[in-house]
């Protein structure tokens, strides 16, 4: 007999997502300890050490800092408190970047902090995208233990950096996407790098706990690609849950996914199966959990170190009864756990000032041994140095237009006022809030915790545009399959005007941009950009991209890189021996000096959205920063729950069989453009 079943993907997403937040439930206190477990969620650690300021929004502060929070030691201090609450019931999850972040981790890759994460006795890790940022030896040392070549790595250095043999972490690492890719050997090309799941015995029940690494390293700089390949886990994942479910017998599956909410979100409404989404990359903090219309996932993000997330489960029959989701703030309240904080101290005191500091360097692609970005024995070079001060609050904060981002664009720019037209910064999410006072090398480098050089390069005002199009369909696209990640390019010797209503579908990735003006470096003046005109960009270059290549444009000729003196030499592939090139952190402090040791007055407003229209969230309640749904007209978006029959089990085991071997239509999220098909998959009994 022939059935079918669709998935309807034309209606609009309603805002009647029910999101829940028990404080306290009676299943969970009763005395009764049979099917409970308690989930530690950690994740987005980027690599942050030691205490530093952070911005709580979801406690009534704004965007005042509260100084002396996160760091390793405070988050350890938590999950013990919580291991010890619940003995033999718990399992502590991490899920996303966390071996880059700052300095310490940056000169060492992710050293600093190996011996800390290890120290944590982790059940299961997932990595984020930036921990692909080392290069795919560092990466495999580190997770795997295993060559591209399929051999066991020996003790060996790279670029200077000692490792063991084998493998380096001491916990499980899962994946369901990602692969041995080109460059790898022949005989593994295809295959898995990592396991897809672990099943944990956790009071009398089995846990699976699957792994959805990152998406988007293929639009990064090709270091993080080399021998990978990496899908979205769609695919993949009806299949592993069929399998822990019915093969494994796994009485609770958890999803960790590094994809970001949008993605985790509207995964969790079209598989079903799964009782939990623990979702990392966007930094977003999901006070309460989000209930997911069609199939009751409980999906929750926890920021970064900033936060922990305790998630308390009662469990029966392979059902989730009953939940509580606390999200803990890790503030200037949590004592620092000594052991800890003294293994911190350990690997932090050759960065700071005084006897114990040591020289570092890290040498990206292309550059000779030893040379590269330096902390050096100069002064200004130590951690702790101060290199200036602020009257207002650094912070990243905000999709659209930050002030930080602002003023690390107008100090590329400064490198280069009398060539560039203009700057241009990525919008990254990591930083550590500064509040008004002393801002520290440390500072800088949890803001730019990479590895560029600066380089200039000319292109077309039509190239600049398309650029920034492309951006904003990547932050707002109301596909969430299509969102990428990351806020708004930030800007220097340029203001625009973008179309974030929505109201055209045109303005939903093709024509967001109007009114946009470009610095005239000449006359120092704005003009209307001209799309024929040829202008000069001076911004990040990540070593080893392509020469035609700048901060993720395309068409860029006459590459040129600035060195560290302020001259500016032709791009090649090896950065000649000796020559000491410009990075973003030593810019920033040339920019400060310049300006008498003080934060430089930033205009805002570079960015302005049309109407004042910026989306928001449709959860409310919850302080997101980024709208899961994006900007643009409903049925573009994909925001359909997926049917829920009344055997899961039987749904997910079809689901699995025609996506190995589809009759009908499959509207795949890779790769699909619209994104807007019926789902169609027939399936013979």
């Amino acid at each position: 007999m022939k059935q079918n079943f669709r998935f309807h993907l034309r209606s609009a997403f309603q805002a009647s997502v029910v999101t829940l937040a028990l404080a306290a439930t009676p299943s969970l206190a009763r005395a009764d300890t049979d099917g409970l477990l308690t989930i530690i969620k950690m994740g987005d650690l980027h690599g942050h050490l030691e205490p530093h300021g952070v911005i709580y929004e979801n406690n009534g502060l704004g965007n005042t800092v509260t100084p002396n929070s996160g760091g390793v030691a405070k988050l350890y201090t938590l999950i013990s408190q919580i291991r010890a609450q619940t003995p033999g019931k718990n399992l502590l999850l991490n899920c996303g970047d966390t071996f880059h972040g700052g300095a310490e981790v940056l000169f060492t890759r992710g050293r600093a902090v190996d011996d800390i994460v290890n120290y944590f006795q982790i059940d299961a890790f997932t990595p984020g995208n930036w921990d692909f940022g080392y290069g795919q030896v560092t990466f495999r040392r580190r997770f795997t233990g295993i060559d591209s070549n399929g051999n066991p790595f020996p003790a060996g250095s790279v670029n200077g950096v000692a490792f063991p043999a084998g493998k380096v972490a001491n916990y499980p690492v899962v994946a369901i996407n990602l692969y041995n890719g080109p460059g790898s050997a022949s005989s593994i090309v295809g295959q898995p790098v990592l396991p897809p799941y672990v099943i944990k015995q956790v009071n009398g029940m089995k846990i699976a706990v699957i792994g959805i690494t990152t998406d988007i390293t293929a639009v990064q700089a090709d270091v993080f690609n080399t021998t990978f390949r990496e899908t979205m886990g769609w695919v993949e994942l009806p299949g592993i849950i069929d399998t822990v479910r019915n093969v494994e017998g796994a009485d609770l599956v958890v999803v960790q996914s590094e994809l970001g909410l949008a993605k985790n979100l509207q995964m969790s409404k079209e598989i079903p199966g799964i009782d939990v989404m623990l979702s990392t990359h966007t930094h977003e903090r999901t006070p309460q959990a989000i209930i997911v219309p069609g199939t009751g996932t409980i999906l929750v993000e926890g920021g970064t170190d900033s936060n922990l997330g305790r998630l308390d489960l009662k469990i029966s029959g392979g059902h989730v009864q009953s939940y509580a989701w606390t999200l803990l703030n890790v503030d200037n309240t949590v004592p620092e756990d000594p052991t800890v904080k003294a293994m911190v101290d350990a690997v932090r005191a050759p960065f700071l000032c005084g006897p114990a500091f040591i020289p570092h360097t890290f040498q990206p692609a292309g550059f000779a041994p030893g040379n590269g970005l330096k902390l050096q024995t100069q002064p200004g070079d130590c951690l702790d140095t101060v290199v200036a001060q602020t009257n207002v609050t650094i912070a990243r904060n905000n999709v659209l237009e930050v002030f930080a981002n602002n003023f690390f664009a107008d100090a590329m720019l400064n490198i280069a006022p009398n060539v560039a037209d203009l700057a241009i910064t990525n919008g990254y999410r990591f930083d550590g809030p500064v509040a008004p006072g002393p801002i520290t090398v440390a500072d800088l480098y949890r803001f730019f915790p990479i590895s560029p050089v600066l380089a200039v390069g000319d292109l077309t005002g039509g190239a600049i545009k398309a650029r920034v199009e492309e951006n904003l369909s990547s932050v707002f696209d109301p596909h969430p399959y299509r969102q990428r990640g990351g806020w708004a390019l930030a800007f220097s010797g340029m203001t625009l005007t973008a179309d974030l209503t929505g109201a055209e579908p045109a303005a939903a990735g093709r024509d967001r941009t109007s009114n946009m003006m470009i610095r005239n470096h000449t006359t120092g003046l704005m003009e209307t950009l001209n799309q024929g005109k040829v202008y000069t960009l001076i911004s990040c270059f990540a070593n080893g991209d392509p020469l035609d290549r700048l901060c993720q444009t395309e068409g860029v000729q006459n590459l040129r890189y600035v060195k560290a003196d302020g001259t500016l030499i032709p791009a090649t592939s090896l950065v000649p021996a000796g020559t000491q090139l410009m990075f973003p952190v030593p810019a920033i402090i040339k920019y400060l000096q310049a300006n008498g040791g003080v934060v430089p007055t930033t205009s805002m407003g570079r960015i302005v959205a049309k109407g004042g229209v910026i989306p928001q969230s449709l959860f409310v309640g919850d302080p997101l920063i980024q709208a899961t749904q994006g900007a643009g007209p409903a049925w573009l978006g994909r925001n359909d729950p997926a049917l829920l029959p009344q055997d899961r089990g039987e749904l997910m085991s079809l689901l699995h069989a025609k996506l190995q071997d589809p009759v009908g239509k499959i509207d795949d999220p890779a790769t699909t453009d619209a994104g807007v098909d019926d789902v169609e998959m027939s399936y013979d009994e």
